[in-house]
């Protein structure tokens, strides 16, 4: 029996237990949530949608810091819109006071 080839199996879903367990899983949690977070940081920013990709950016750099307490991928939506939603709000104040 042969085991299977490594380089050409699909990468595995996000599961509870494994969530954010390395950098190829918070890969996977940003390759299925980047359309959603963007149009989301878009949404909030209102006619300053060019900041999106930068709210988005810190969004998960945030989330990733917080990964330890992360266990579900609802809760991770869940973080990740909050950090938007804060993120969208620091960004249009900067760009009001600037």
């Amino acid at each position: 029996m042969s085991s299977p080839d490594t380089h050409t199996t699909t990468p595995t879903p996000l599961t509870p237990g494994s969530y954010l367990a390395d950098e190829s899983a918070l890969k996977r949690a940003f390759d299925l949530e980047f359309n959603a977070a963007i149009a989301e940081a878009r949404s909030k920013l209102g006619d300053a949608t060019s900041l999106a990709p930068r709210v988005v950016e810190t969004a998960f750099v945030n989330v990733w810091q917080q990964r330890g307490s992360l266990t579900a991928h609802e809760q991770f939506k869940t973080v990740l819109m909050t950090e938007i939603h804060h993120g969208a709000a620091r960004a249009l104040s900067r760009r009001h006071a600037a």
